[in-house]
């Protein structure tokens, strides 16, 4: 298991003031953790809540199939309330080497409810709370083509909102940031097989469509491909409940008083 926050800051401070070195396994671990020039694709943890339901369960699977192979599904429930206390979600997030968290839960007051969010040096950075008002899973397009593993996605924000208000462009910004895979400097065309759009309307009400991308030859001539799309799964009907995205600016205040 990996040292926690609190245990790491301890072997720092012991190494400095002892001198000793730490242990083979904790060094490694230390090393890893070091900022790197590259930084390699950031992963996902999927929990489930105290509560959750077959549908949210669903809406998991599909969610860890998107994000294959970046993506690690636990299968117990977990008494965690991020608004409240973060400290359970920092540790597991941490533990599982995990910088990107979602948590899907049900219940009477706040059904088929997602809480996605990121974290940044082992602490929470920012999340939004979702409320799913339509789902339809991969197993419902059971005879459509689906993305390979390690694919890029295309993504097309529809609407003005994306622009004009301050929690949907942080939530643009999440977005991105849970779907886009890994950084690369070049791509291939085979490896762009499939197009994630995100229309927002004047109600706050986000659809998300998910297809799948076909190459085919352009019958007018050239050498640029046609693409063709057939709708490959999941959708979502999505509406923001909450979001905390003022830690961001709280995060860079913080840093701006420290180097002034």
């Amino acid at each position: 298991m990996a040292p926690t926050q609190q245990q790491l800051k301890a072997l720092k401070e012991k190494q400095l003031t002892t001198g000793k070195q730490p242990k083979a396994r904790v060094a490694r671990f230390l090393k890893k953790c070091e900022p790197q020039l590259v930084e390699g694709p950031k992963n996902l943890l999927l929990l489930r809540g105290i509560r959750c339901s077959d549908k949210m369960n669903c809406l998991l699977r599909d969610i860890r199939a998107m994000n294959a192979p970046n993506s690690k599904l636990l299968s117990k429930n977990n008494a965690i309330l991020p608004f409240e206390d973060a400290s359970s979600l920092e540790f597991l997030t941490t533990k599982n080497g995990c910088t990107l968290f979602a948590l899907a839960s049900h219940n009477k007051k706040r059904p088929n409810n997602l809480i996605v969010g990121r974290t940044f040096d082992h602490q929470l950075l920012d999340m939004v709370e979702l409320e799913i008002d339509h789902h339809k899973s991969l197993q419902d397009y059971a005879g459509a083509p689906k993305k390979r593993v390690g694919s890029k996605p295309m993504m097309l924000f529809v609407g003005d909102i994306w622009h004009l208000d301050e929690t949907y462009k942080s939530m643009q910004n999440l977005l991105v940031d849970l779907f886009r895979g890994q950084s690369v400097t070049r791509l291939a065309l085979s490896g762009i097989d499939h197009i994630m759009t995100f229309a927002a309307t004047d109600q706050g009400i986000v659809h998300m469509r998910t297809y799948y991308v076909k190459l085919k030859k352009n019958p007018n001539g050239g050498k640029i491909p046609l693409p063709y799309l057939t709708p490959s799964g999941p959708d979502l009907d999505i509406k923001v409940s909450k979001s905390n995205f003022f830690l961001i600016m709280l995060w860079i205040l913080s840093l701006f008083f420290c180097f002034t």
